[in-house]
């Protein structure tokens, strides 16, 4: 898991250090954001930038999702999190993530939202998160809690 916080990862034209990231694979990796609409709001990327979903590759596309599952099944098992919104941003036309002004390139991702029991305005939450950035601090603060769901798997059965 050490190593993984010394790691760089490429998301559009941004790196991303390690110490965001909570999950790593083969083909995908898992992050947390700097916007996030709810708590636990993280986002799956594939390890090679594409623009479009048709651009991956049958291992990246079935990896993506395999790992979508799996931590939406770890959060539901430790956060007791039942509701799950899944956004695949696929275009430039989708409302792509971008960290940055910079970010001038687009890059596919799942977004994995979790959602209480309660109805949720979750455009009203959209519209909030992109108000401002989170500290770095607390986006490394949540990924190291979020390592420890996955300690025991990180190494992909696809690898």
């Amino acid at each position: 898991v050490s190593q993984l916080t010394e790691q760089s990862f490429v998301f559009g034209n941004q790196q991303i250090p390690g110490k965001f990231v909570f999950l790593s694979r083969r083909y995908v990796f898992a992050m947390v954001t700097s916007k996030p609409v709810t708590v636990g709001h993280v986002i799956i990327c594939p390890t090679r930038p594409v623009d479009f979903m048709k651009e991956l590759n049958e291992l990246e596309m079935l990896e993506l999702f395999v790992t979508a599952k799996e931590v939406a099944r770890k959060f539901e098992e430790k956060f007791r999190v039942k509701n799950f919104m899944i956004l695949i941003q696929d275009g430039e036309s989708s409302g792509q993530v971008r960290l940055s002004e910079g970010d001038d390139r687009p890059s596919v991702c799942v977004q994995l939202i979790p959602l209480d029991d309660e109805k949720t305005d979750i455009s009203k939450q959209f519209t909030i998160a992109q108000r401002y950035d989170r500290a770095s601090a607390k986006q490394e603060e949540e990924a190291k809690r979020y390592r420890g769901l996955f300690e025991s798997s990180t190494q992909s059965a696809l690898m």
